[in-house]
């Protein structure tokens, strides 16, 4: 069996998946901003590229974290979020309904909605949990 490295199988670069990781820690230690964002400069076969990633911080509550299951798991409204899906995947996500609600939340802030759309390249998202981090695409 081959080893595969993180980003070469999802098609993510890593720097973009270890700045993302960092970025959701820190909003998580950063509750009372609504949401942060940066720019991550990565490498590409066509040349250097710049994305922008956006965190927010999600609920640590037991009671958000054991709604209507294990870890509040709910199916995303694909709908509202076409691109949700597992990091690597074709698969429609689940995530924790209190981090989903958050993100409603945040995409509901006129001044987020606005930052995000002024990008015509991929945006990328992310919530993160003690076991995982899902990551989306935005394409505007």
């Amino acid at each position: 069996m081959a080893n595969v490295r993180l980003g070469e199988n999802v098609g993510v670069g890593e720097e973009v998946i270890k700045k993302a990781c960092s970025m959701a820690m820190k909003a998580h230690k950063s509750p009372d901003k609504l949401y942060l964002s940066d720019k991550i400069r990565c490498s590409s076969p066509e040349g250097p590229l710049e994305k922008h990633v956006f965190s927010f911080s999600g609920s640590w509550l037991v009671s958000d974290w054991f709604k209507k299951g294990p870890f509040g798991a709910v199916d995303v409204d694909l709908q509202v979020f076409p691109s949700f899906r597992y990091l690597g995947l074709k698969e429609i996500a689940t995530v924790n309904e209190a981090f989903l609600q958050r993100f409603k939340q945040v995409w509901d802030y006129p001044q987020f909605r606005n930052e995000v759309c002024a990008f015509t390249i991929p945006v990328a998202f992310n919530f993160i949990s003690f076991l995982w981090v899902l990551l989306f695409a935005f394409h505007a």
